[in-house]
């Protein structure tokens, strides 16, 4: 597992991706693997109109549908 972290590290200063996983480091709770894995999943965060569409895409911002007895809870779709 070392060697594979290692060889990522590599790559992502290689190709310079290191800035952009510098700053998602910065965020307390996140450390490498998560900051890479955010990084590969989004690229470029300027495709997200609003901050909303960001969190609604990763999941943050649930939502509710109910009807009569039924409830239905989801992430809100990144596209509305």
């Amino acid at each position: 597992m070392v060697e594979i972290i290692k060889r990522i590290r590599h790559y992502c200063q290689g190709y310079g991706f290191d800035k952009e996983i510098q700053l998602l480091m910065k965020v307390p709770g996140i450390g490498f693997i998560t900051a890479v894995t955010i990084y590969s999943e989004l690229i470029d965060i300027n495709r997200f109109p609003r901050l909303d569409n960001l969190a609604s895409y990763v999941g943050l911002t649930p939502s509710v549908r109910s009807s009569a007895d039924k409830e239905k809870l989801r992430a809100e779709d990144a596209a509305q």
